[in-house]
């Protein structure tokens, strides 16, 4: 994460080019809602059997949450 594919990812693209200007709180919410646009999928790869790792996103977002203010 984050999935620049989706449609929340294109505005993550978005403010991290310059296209757009979000606060910091919006931004942490946008890389929220990017995991859960794909969350369904992941429970259905989980279901399957098939393993996923998701290790970084929620130390990352601590990290740049904290370093955005």
């Amino acid at each position: 994460f984050p999935d620049y594919q989706t449609p929340l990812g294109k505005e993550i693209t978005a403010f991290l080019t310059g296209q757009r200007i979000y606060p910091a709180e919006a931004r942490q919410l946008l890389y929220a809602a990017n995991r859960w646009e794909r969350a369904a999928e992941l429970r259905s790869w989980l279901t399957t059997g098939t393993a996923i790792v998701v290790d970084r996103y929620s130390a990352s977002g601590i990290a740049y949450g904290a370093a955005q203010g």
